[in-house]
């Protein structure tokens, strides 16, 4: 009997292949709202786009929180998947899921009902970005856990699948 490759052997490594799946996948995530700035900047003119620039900016602050969230829960994730807890790695996604929906939820109800406010402290157009950023909010903190617990059980296929339907979408 031979031993395996090198080759062989980083091939049947979860972490390495994963993690080579998920650089790709970001990649194209990262040209993809590359390209949607190049387009959408020449659609749409100065003022639509600073706008839209505004809304995207937003975002990524509250993405700050949500990538927070992930890391914590897939730290957690790790463990109990590692000791296979698998009830404990389920009451953990309950539990946080639960929290991220009820904070998302009232973020977003902040977002929607502040809208007109936001709207006329940033000078923007109308305040129906601001309502749309909001109905998203509770979305977004929902997927970090599920992220979370992806990133955490080493599930990159799935994680990298996660950041294209978000892209596209």
């Amino acid at each position: 009997m031979q031993a395996p490759s090198f080759a062989q052997k980083l091939m049947n490594n979860k972490l390495l292949t994963g993690s080579a799946l998920l650089f790709v996948s970001t990649t194209i995530v990262n040209l993809g709202n590359y390209l949607f700035n190049l387009i959408l900047g020449r659609y749409l003119g100065p003022v639509a786009f600073a706008d839209l620039s505004l809304i995207v900016t937003l975002m990524l602050v509250i993405t700050l929180v949500t990538a927070t969230l992930q890391t914590v829960v897939a730290k957690f994730a790790a463990v109990f998947a590692t000791d296979d807890r698998q009830g404990e790695l389920r009451g953990l996604w309950q539990w946080t899921s639960r929290w991220a929906w009820a904070i998302g939820l009232a973020l977003a109800a902040g977002m929607i009902f502040g809208a007109p406010a936001l709207q006329r402290f940033f000078h923007t157009v109308s305040f129906w970005p601001f309502v749309l950023l909001g109905v998203g909010i509770p979305i977004y903190f929902a997927q970090g856990v599920d992220r979370g617990i992806l990133q955490g059980q080493l599930r990159f296929s799935g994680l990298a699948v996660s950041y294209q339907a978000e892209m596209w979408v």
